[in-house]
């Protein structure tokens, strides 16, 4: 059966949104409707009591390992089942504010999982500056935007064609190199427009 409602954890802009659009796009499914929801539980909640036919979840992440509370919603409820499985690669990009000098930086926001697959280049590129958990890649964004500190973000491609005009390249020495067993940060300087 086609599914033409498809929940996701939201909100708009994060990699669990791009899996959802991967899916729907491999499965030709260019009718579906995608909806966000705000936690994993909520999304589970969503295919259980019928609201949307199917829901996209992260699972596991190949450097921080399990999405618990995917696990414990799998566990929890077992009118729930795995139907599929979508590869969605991370490609992190750095963003911040227009005329916003590296050497300023104070603050760097992004989810958990991303300052955790980036925590080299963030102790390289800005040894003095605060690593914040935000709610996802998204919601960094919108609290490096609303930061009262100069401050950047680290969220995927996704949030950069959201909020992106200009792109002037990062210096090299903040590139992460390719051989490092992590998850690159793209080398480029992401400036939000107003």
């Amino acid at each position: 059966a086609m599914a033409h409602r498809v929940g996701f954890l939201g909100p708009v802009g994060t990699y669990t949104e791009e899996a959802a659009l991967l899916y729907v796009l491999n499965k030709g499914e260019t009718g579906a409707e995608l909806q966000p929801f705000p936690s994993i539980p909520a999304v589970g909640s969503a295919v259980s009591s019928g609201v949307t036919e199917l829901g996209v979840v992260p699972i596991e992440n190949s450097l921080e390992g399990s999405v618990n509370f995917t696990l414990d919603l799998l566990i929890g409820q077992p009118d729930l089942s795995i139907q599929n499985e979508v590869v969605v690669p991370i490609d992190h990009y750095l963003m911040a504010k227009p005329g916003t000098s590296l050497s300023d930086i104070q603050v760097v926001y992004s989810h958990p999982q991303a300052l955790g697959q980036c925590r080299r280049f963030i102790e390289r590129c800005f040894p003095r500056a605060q690593a914040i958990a935000a709610l996802s890649t998204a919601a960094a964004v919108e609290d490096m935007q609303k930061s009262d500190s100069v401050a950047a973000s680290i969220a995927n491609h996704r949030c950069a064609t959201l909020v992106v005009r200009a792109a002037p390249s990062l210096p090299a020495d903040c590139r992460d190199r390719s051989h490092q067993p992590q998850t690159p940060v793209r080398p480029c300087w992401r400036s939000l427009s107003h």
